[in-house]
């Protein structure tokens, strides 16, 4: 169980930096999806106000949106090394560059902790030119951006951040909507959008982000590198800008609370959202559970096909495959 047991939605994210002070002190965070106002910014933030981190990356598709977070950061603490990478996650060229920008940097020695907090959420259905499926096909955004861009940017970066005995995170802010849709891996651009369906495809990418800390967790120890998934809660960012409410439409909130132990849906400040990022970062408790599932600042059980490792070794050769590496 996570260390401590009385944190829960209404905790913030200042509230567990503090309480995990010694496990940011001199380390490098990268965080993606960090314009001002988002939850990314926020958790950056938190770090910045609370702790002493060493050196803080936030890679995002626009320098100008970042800028004030950056200027934030060295207001609150100068002595923080803060870098901006540019990298959109819906091209695999853009996210090559941004780690040879990581890479070229003579200062950034290693990454401690990644945490892929950016995401698409229900967007009209855009195909990725970059990936085909394996019918030869362009992937789908949102399976594309939310999943495969993390997927490619942490195999990427894995040997900058594992290290024998380093104690090193991956976080994927995954969501609760992930119980609306397992992977389907014979149809995952749905019949080339013609069956698209924007929250059906969000929940996919959601459980593809669960179901990759599953497998990666299978295959590097956890005195390593732990991996985590997460549920930061229901937040009015800019991430629900293809909507009327950041809250998802009637029909996937009803499938939604049909499932066993499904999270509560009731919205919460950037300050609780970024909350349970936190804990997966920070908690040193839960190296013993390296590839599971957090809600509310705590062990929680995902969907059953989120975890299913079948499904998670299946996903890990597919995605692979698909991003070239």
């Amino acid at each position: 169980m996570a260390t401590h047991i009385n944190f829960d939605k209404n905790t913030t994210g200042d509230e567990v930096v503090q309480a995990f002070a010694s496990q940011v002190k001199g380390r490098t965070f990268a965080i993606t999806g960090t314009s001002a106002g988002s939850l990314g910014a926020e958790t950056a933030l938190s770090l910045a106000r609370n702790a002493q981190p060493a050196q803080i990356i936030l890679l995002s598709p626009h320098e100008a949106r970042v800028r004030p977070v950056i200027s934030e950061i060295q207001t609150i603490n100068s002595s923080i090394k803060t870098w901006f990478v540019p990298i959109d996650l819906g091209n695999s060229a853009s996210i090559h560059a941004a780690v040879d920008q990581i890479f070229s940097n003579p200062e950034i020695k290693r990454i401690d902790v990644l945490i892929n907090n950016a995401g698409i959420m229900a967007c009209p259905y855009t195909p990725v030119s970059d990936w085909k499926d394996p019918k030869g096909a362009p992937v789908e955004l949102q399976f594309g951006a939310n999943h495969l861009g993390h997927f490619l940017l942490t195999m990427l970066l894995i040997d900058q951040i594992r290290r024998p005995g380093s104690a090193a995170r991956v976080v994927n802010v995954s969501a609760a909507s992930h119980r609306f849709s397992e992977v389907h891996f014979d149809d995952l651009n749905f019949s080339d959008g013609a069956t698209y369906h924007p929250w059906k495809a969000y929940a996919q990418s959601k459980t593809a982000m669960i179901l990759s800390m599953k497998s990666l967790a299978s295959k590097i120890p956890s005195a390593d590198v732990t991996f985590l998934s997460l549920h930061p809660g229901i937040i009015a960012t800019s991430l629900a800008r293809h909507m009327d409410s950041p809250r998802p439409d009637p029909a996937v909130i009803e499938a939604h609370l049909k499932f066993p132990n499904a999270e509560h849906l009731e919205p919460k400040t950037l300050q609780q959202g970024c909350a349970t990022t936190m804990v997966a970062a920070l908690d040193p408790a839960l190296q013993a559970y390296s590839g599971s599932y957090l809600n509310d600042c705590q062990l929680y059980p995902a969907a059953d096909f989120a975890v299913d490792e079948t499904a998670a070794e299946r996903l890990w050769s597919l995605s692979k495959s698909i991003v070239g590496i």
